[in-house]
């Protein structure tokens, strides 16, 4: 509800649920009426009505009453999808050219010895004979890597990753031109010793040959290869004596196929309406990225559709109402269709990570008549495919469009078919269809570049002051066949290019080829991204004109946060981190935009999300994270270090303590800042199956035993090497378990479950206690004394009374003898909290200001504009360093609660909780967000001799509890006296006032103001 009336609240509510807008205007609700009911909750209400069908469209209305019984009303509507497998009418056809499907029919077979990880090279040889001359390619690869092939003695050049690429290349295609006769072919496959296990020591090889006399030839290595671990020097040669080696079998199981990069591909189908239209639907799946047109326009504006998942395990859909597009008479739907996140390499693995070859496409257009009548449109055999102007497009490497290859409306009817091929039905994938609950990926900002510097004539840098994840969108002209190459970066190198050296495996190329169009071209890429500030562009002098602007992206969710502080280090630090939230919540929250990477780790979102959920609006953007979560949950119960996830640890190491934990934070947060309950119900059994993992690896309520990839505190100031030990890794694990249990506890009373609350707030206490009895020294030292050692414990809320306040002075004491923090990124989001709860404002304060190494104010003072993934960003190891990391940037967190002072006290803030950090060296903050319970406001200030203004606007129908130093304060005129007094933990005394909904401008004297 809303209402500016001081104190208004709800005291009733009516949902009414109804098949028409007619009925629901007569007030029949024949789907569902709650009648009145006398309450004020007005958030998570699920719909408890008659059940519901697929297309059906319901008509709804929402009813409240005052407290003076005054009645609000608004009306809206919503339609239902698709919901079983048996409404899609639609086949799959496979969206490639027909060379590709004969080279995947033809198969490709991945040969092995038996032994997983051979610990050395393992070379394999296989000869054939040609009957006449051929030419062609051959595609050849290697698990883990292809480090040599040979043709008859004569060595390739092959695709080898660096050393410090995350992902792996896909095969490598290279010409072969042959002679009659027999032919050798060798390879050498190097084994890499990762974290990340996977099928190793296996080879393949395909070749595709077009014979002298027209005929077409595939072979591969199957039945023909050989393999050994051999040290001869000539081994591939065509002499040599192979008779020894052992004959090579098909590895078990085969690994995906990493095809070679293909052009996307257009499909089409041309089809007539006959009638008067009313509505129309589109629904469309695909593995591989898409675009779908209608009659030569674009039904939405998004990108990187269908979305970013495990393609193994769902299959997104998206719908679209494309009423107002079709047309009386002949109409013709298209689709472009790419690699996407389903074919484009993805780390730790290569391309087609979630899935075999071909992309494919599912879609089907519903077309309802004035008269009732129904058509549908639907893929099959015959629908038309060809390959389009997008030459390449991959996530990492970036897209080549060459607009010479565009086909003048293809998706307006009647194009002619030259060249056009009829498509293939292709095998649907493992899981059905389902509809994808988050806004899409979409443009949501234009920037213009501050500077543009000519490094020659040909090559210049745009510079766009931002960091950012997003698209070029360049307007040029010029000849046709001129290309326009644009290298993209987030630094320069010291002679002013682009420095792409951190960016590991990733090309983060676009090419784009004119076609000569006399009035200029423009362009904007469909099917990639990139993180960058810097874009080089070279191919300059070719051109008449060349413009650049950079398009922002992310998933398509409100803003909900602003904040106004005129410390610039904390304006700062508030903005780089929305720009990394904005640059890394694309599909899934990423680690980072730009390298080859691009993963949704878990440790990196779990201590970011209560950042992000002030920012934006995450309740959907959780659950469907949370869903990729729970696919790729082991078979113990462990959540993964990131998802989707391509390959991942065993289950038998067990869950990485700081990772895994945000199965069960993120729905904790989303419940307590959405107030919905939907996300702990859909995520309970899981969450339940991870806690009882650990427990029952670990019955002493330590957890010292499966700690999977056991990350620790991640890039700490004094690790020497990222794996050191900096704080002891079982008391981390220890204090997340412990946390976790509690969370456990208030979820489980939130949704009903009573028993579940008892049970898991006896764990949390039986492992809070075992904490303090493992980790606690009799003289207050924690841990091995690192500042992590006391965070943890200080935020979770794991010490007896009695330690809490020794606590936080041995971590101020700690920052104080080193100067400056050391923590790393599960200790750094924590650290100003922990300060600030323990009577140590002056430092947390200090800290947050700080300009010097390590801080954030370093990272500003070096122009950074976004959050780094390392303190040292700037000098630090390449294989390793984003610029775009909002893990450190979890702090704003903190600012919004403690120095702008909203937080909530109940979940979607039915009440708030105002707790502003009002001390001499924070002086004043301002701020807002947009709960689910409208907007709230804060703004104050203070004066060093203790004159506090403050104004808090609370929306309607919620309260606030108000926390202030003890001191005397007045409001409309009057003196206010607080509904009670308190002492924090360290024991300052507070004023802690009970204030309705409304505008409140409060001012007064505080007793004392701390430093």
């Amino acid at each position: 509800m809303a209402s500016p009336r001081r104190a208004a609240a709800q005291s009733a509510y009516r949902i009414a649920v109804a098949s028409s807008a007619d009925k629901l205007a007569k007030g029949q609700y024949d789907l569902w009426d709650t009648g009145r009911v006398a309450s004020s909750d007005s958030l998570g209400h699920p719909y408890a009505g008659r059940p519901l069908t697929s297309r059906q469209k319901v008509h709804w209305q929402v009813e409240v009453w005052d407290d003076r019984d005054r009645r609000q009303s608004a009306r809206s509507t919503w339609e239902m999808g698709l919901l079983e497998p048996a409404d899609w009418s639609g086949q799959w056809i496979a969206a490639e050219a027909e060379r590709d499907q004969l080279d995947r029919l033809a198969g490709f077979n991945w040969m092995w010895a038996g032994e997983a990880n051979p610990g050395k090279p393992r070379r394999f040889r296989f000869t054939f004979d040609l009957p006449q001359a051929a030419h062609g390619v051959i595609m050849a690869g290697g698990v883990d890597r292809l480090e040599g092939l040979w043709i008859d003695g004569q060595p390739l050049e092959v695709l080898q990753p660096s050393s410090i690429d995350f992902a792996k290349p896909p095969l490598t295609e290279l010409p072969v031109d042959l002679a009659r006769g027999r032919h050798v072919v060798a390879g050498q496959v190097k084994v890499d010793k990762g974290v990340l296990p996977s099928p190793t020591g296996a080879f393949g090889a395909l070749l595709r040959l077009v014979l002298a006399d027209g005929g077409r030839l595939w072979v591969s290595a199957k039945d023909r290869c050989r393999t050994s671990l051999d040290d001869a020097v000539d081994w591939f040669a065509p002499e040599f004596d192979d008779s020894a080696w052992v004959a090579a079998t098909l590895a078990t199981p085969q690994p995906n196929t990493p095809w070679p990069a293909r052009p996307a591909v257009l499909m089409r189908k041309d089809f007539e309406t006959s009638g008067a239209v009313v509505s129309a639907r589109l629904y469309a799946a695909a593995l591989g990225g898409f675009q779908a047109r209608l009659n030569g326009q674009a039904v939405d504006d998004a990108l990187l559709a269908p979305g970013y998942t495990d393609f193994r395990a769902r299959t997104p859909y998206r719908a679209y109402d494309v009423t107002d597009l079709v047309r009386p008479g002949p109409n013709a739907l298209g689709f472009w269709v790419a690699d996407g996140w389903f074919a484009s390499v993805i780390a730790p693995a290569s391309r087609f990570a979630f899935g075999p070859a071909p992309r494919r496409l599912l879609a089907q257009l519903e077309i309802t008549y004035a008269d009732g009548r129904r058509a549908v449109v639907a893929t099959d055999p015959s629908w038309s495919v060809r390959e389009s102007a997008v030459v390449s497009a991959e996530i990492y490497n970036g897209q080549t469009y060459d607009a010479r290859l565009e086909v003048d409306g293809w998706d307006r009817p009647g194009v002619a078919q030259t060249r056009w091929e009829k498509a293939a039905l292709a095998p649907p994938p493992q899981a059905p269809p389902s509809a994808d609950i988050a806004p899409p990926v979409r443009v949501t900002q234009v920037l213009d570049p501050v500077k543009r510097t000519a490094v020659s004539t040909d090559v210049a840098v745009f510079d766009f002051g931002q960091n950012l994840a997003g698209v070029p969108q360049i307007a040029l002209q010029g000849p046709a066949g001129a290309t326009v190459t644009l290298r993209f970066a987030e630094v320069l190198t010291k002679d002013g290019r682009a420095d792409q050296s951190n960016l590991r495996a990733a090309r983060a190329t676009d090419r784009y080829t004119c076609r000569g169009a006399a009035r200029g071209e423009a362009h904007q890429p469909l099917f990639t991204f990139h993180g960058f500030r810097y874009v080089e562009v070279s191919g300059l002098a070719a051109l008449d004109r060349f413009d650049l602007k950079a398009g922002v992206i992310h998933n398509d969710l409100p803003l909900t946060a602003s904040v106004a502080i005129k410390d610039p280090t904390i304006a700062g630090v508030w903005r780089n981190a929305l720009w990394s939230q904005r640059s890394n919540f694309i599909g899934v929250p990423t680690d980072c935009p730009q390298r080859d990477e691009r993963l949704g780790w878990t440790g990196d979102a779990q201590v970011f999300w209560d950042a992000a959920a002030f920012n934006m609006d995450v309740e959907l953007f959780t659950r469907r994270f949370m869903e990729e979560l729970r696919i790729a949950q082991d078979s113990q119960g462990g959540f993964p270090v990131f998802a989707p996830a391509a390959n991942r640890p065993p289950a038998s190491i067990g869950p990485t303590p700081g990772w895994a934990d945000a199965g069960v934070i993120l729905p904790w947060t989303t419940w307590r800042r959405s107030g919905s309950t939907a996300v702990i119900e859909e995520n309970w059994s899981a969450m339940s199956r991870y806690l009882a993992a650990i427990a029952k690896t670990n019955p002493d309520g330590v957890w010292r035993n499966k700690r999977g990839i056991d990350f620790g505190d991640w890039l700490s100031i004094d690790a020497k090497t990222a794996w050191d030990e900096t704080t002891p890794k079982a008391l981390i694990a220890t204090a997340y378990w412990a946390y976790d249990n509690g969370l456990m506890a208030d979820m489980a009373a939130a949704t009903g479950r009573m028993d579940e609350a008892t049970r898991f707030q006896a764990e949390h206490e039986r492992i809070s206690a075992a904490f303090r009895s493992a980790f606690v020294a009799k003289d207050g030292k924690i841990g091995n004394g690192s500042q992590t050692s006391y965070i943890l414990p200080l935020r979770f809320n794991l010490l007896a009374p009695e330690q809490h306040q020794a606590a936080g002075e041995r971590l101020a004491a700690s920052i104080r003898e080193r100067g400056s923090l050391t923590t790393g990124f599960l200790g750094t989001p924590y650290i100003l909290d922990a300060l600030a709860d323990s009577g140590q404002s002056q430092t947390a304060m200090a800290l947050l200001r700080r300009q010097a190494y390590p801080s954030w104010g370093y990272m500003l003072s070096k122009g950074a504009t976004s959050m780094w993934e390392r303190w040292n960003s700037d000098t630090g190891d390449v294989a390793m360093n984003s610029f775009n990391h909002y893990a450190l940037g979890a702090v704003s967190g903190f600012i919004m609660r403690r120095l702008v002072g909203i937080d909530a006290l109940e979940p979607g803030f039915r009440r708030i909780l105002a707790r502003p950090l009002i001390t001499a060296s924070s002086q004043q903050a301002a701020g807002k967000h947009l709960s689910p319970m409208g907007m709230i406001q804060s703004d104050w200030r203070v004066s060093p001799q203790g004159r506090l203004d403050l104004t808090l606007e609370i929306p309607a129908n919620a309260s606030a509890q108000l926390v202030l130093p003890a001191g005397r304060y007045s409001g409309a005129g009057q003196a206010l006296n607080p509904a009670s007094s308190a002492q924090d933990r360290d024991g300052r005394k507070t004023a802690v006032f009970e204030l309705a909904a409304g505008s409140h401008v409060i001012a007064g004297k505080v007793d004392r103001l701390d430093a």
